[in-house]
């Protein structure tokens, strides 16, 4: 039998609900429009239209909007 490896978490004192970390994906949701938003502007202002910063605007877009799938959907299950 394989003993689990996150049984340390069994004694955390703090209760985590889907409510927290809603909240807390939320908050990283705004950080993360921020982010993408200066981001977009320093790209856009200072890329000169360069073929190179389309395709990291495409790959930061389309890897980001994977992963904030990824953990919408791991939040949903919950």
């Amino acid at each position: 039998m394989v003993n689990n490896p996150l049984s340390f978490l069994s004694g955390f004192p703090l209760q985590l609900n889907s409510g927290i970390l809603f909240g807390v994906f939320g908050f990283f949701i705004a950080l993360f429009l921020v982010i993408s938003a200066v981001l977009l502007y320093h790209w856009r202002t200072y890329g000169m239209k360069n073929t190179t910063i389309a395709f990291a605007e495409t790959i930061y877009f389309l890897g980001s909007a994977l992963f904030l799938f990824v953990a919408l959907i791991s939040l949903a299950r919950l």
